[in-house]
């Protein structure tokens, strides 16, 4: 289930992935939030498959890469960069795959993200508006949170994890493919 698996793919794990990424796509999408449940389903159905792909070991690695891949990204949900559902949702990948697959899904999903994030504000009209809060967090006040829920409301949320699903796909079908080493 390593980081040698991604390669080959094994159906149950693509099959629990793609439930996991439309369940909490869905939630994302209507709550705009990610239920620690179906968190706990996609490491629990990661565990389990390590265990029985790599035995105690795979498991072991794979309690280790949700814990890095957590404590990797806190500092972006410290800012409100992500949720902390986004957070622990993408440290699934790392338990099913390793970290290997984590980085490079991580990478690609901050780059789709990003994309997302300018093609909404320009749509919006919110641009300008984010530039100032953003120029003020960095340049003046790091105190103060870049997204503030009571002044922004819903505004300037992008439910994140259809684009991090898009990512994963992207980069899985890509080293399926040959296409990235690693």
């Amino acid at each position: 289930m390593g980081d040698t698996k991604a390669k080959g793919g094994d159906v149950i794990d693509v099959v629990a992935m793609t439930i996991l990424w439309i369940l909490s796509s869905v939630s994302d999408l209507r709550e705009y939030q990610i239920p620690n449940d179906l968190i706990l389903a996609g490491w629990l159905a990661a565990l389990v498959c390590r265990l029985y792909i790599q035995g105690i070991y795979g498991m072991g690695a794979g309690i280790c890469c949700i814990v890095a891949g957590i404590l990797v990204l806190l500092p972006v949900y410290g800012v409100h960069g992500m949720g902390a559902g986004d957070i622990k949702l993408l440290s699934v990948v790392g338990a099913m795959y390793g970290m290997k697959l984590w980085i490079q899904t991580g990478i690609v999903f901050a780059l789709l993200a990003a994309l997302f994030s300018f093609v909404y504000m320009l749509i919006n009209r919110l641009f300008v508006n984010r530039m100032r809060y953003f120029f003020h967090f960095v340049i003046l006040d790091h105190k103060k949170s870049y997204y503030d829920a009571t002044r922004d409301g819903r505004s300037m949320v992008i439910p994140l994890a259809p684009v991090m699903a898009l990512a994963y796909y992207m980069v899985f079908f890509c080293r399926l493919s040959g296409g990235m080493k690693g």
